[in-house]
């Protein structure tokens, strides 16, 4: 299937009426996806998204840097993350877990190991067939249970299975750290200059988008800073910054009742009329045109 509609709104309660819902947890499979991600508009969840995929690919990006989520790979993407599908597959074919923040309060984590910052810095995470299916034993109790009839516990045993679920992921996470330690201590300096340049550009695309602003933070020329972002990356530095310009724009058009004005002076744009222009050289629409799109 191709992923096809639009989001406008980001919360749990906005999307509830798409698939099945019980008390702050949303399943649903890949006939309905396209009620969730929409080819390059971008938007944001106030809670955990959980999607493993059985077939086909999409590109996405997540806080602005792309990830490629394909069959026997899973993506789990922590709250309030900036989300892009840029291209999919029409085969695709992905089981998806929508979590609310208030759902994950109370949830008990091992102290040795961070699992969210751990998906936070590894959002897509390549698994085995065995992998994939013992994490669909947890995903199916949990549909099950959904269909089935109501009773006094049925709330506790869905979150019950989603925290072995968790647990299960987490372990996956905790048997690559190995691999991962090995990585960091080996990670070339151009990889670094790269997470540092994205840790930044999250922090200061709202204000700043000069490549000497983020070239003088990481005390190196925008020449060097360039030429490595795009022998790692594939994207120069001006392209990345304004692709993360376009996605907060994008984002806040059609998630919020802000005006062009307020969106032009919360992305530090001197004018709306600057702000305009800017936009369509990018989108090929202005912001309104854009805003009541599909």
């Amino acid at each position: 299937m191709s992923i096809k509609g639009k989001v406008r709104n980001t919360s749990l309660e906005s999307i509830s009426d798409t698939s099945t819902l019980i008390k702050n947890v949303i399943v649903t499979d890949s006939s309905k996806i396209g009620r969730f991600v929409s080819n390059n508009n971008p938007f944001t969840f106030d809670g955990l998204v959980l999607g493993i995929c059985m077939k086909g690919s999409v590109r996405i990006k997540i806080n602005f840097r792309e990830y490629i989520l394909e069959a026997h790979s899973a993506v789990t993407i922590t709250p309030n993350c900036v989300i892009e599908s840029c291209e999919s597959s029409d085969d695709l074919q992905v089981h998806l877990l929508l979590i609310s923040f208030d759902f994950l309060i109370g949830f008990p984590f091992l102290k040795e190991f961070n699992l969210l910052r751990s998906i936070h810095a590894n959002p897509v995470l390549e698994i085995s067939e065995a992998d994939i299916e013992n994490l669909l034993v947890y995903y199916d109790l949990m549909v099950k249970k959904f269909k089935g009839k109501d009773h006094l516990f049925k709330n506790h045993i869905v979150r019950t299975l989603f925290f072995s679920m968790l647990l299960e992921l987490a372990k996956l996470y905790h048997d690559r750290g190995d691999i991962k330690e090995l990585e960091t201590r080996v990670k070339s300096r151009g990889t670094d200059i790269c997470d540092q340049f994205l840790k930044l550009l999250i922090l200061h695309h709202r204000k700043e988008r000069k490549a000497q602003f983020y070239a003088d933070e990481l005390f190196i020329t925008t020449k060097y800073l360039s030429s490595t972002l795009k022998k790692h990356l594939g994207k120069t530095v001006n392209v990345l910054i304004n692709e993360a310009v376009i996605a907060r724009a994008k984002l806040l058009l059609k998630t919020t009742n802000k005006t062009v004005l307020e969106i032009s002076e919360e992305l530090n744009f001197s004018t709306p009329s600057f702000f305009g222009r800017y936009f369509k050289q990018y989108t090929s629409m202005t912001p309104m045109e854009y805003r009541e799109s599909d």
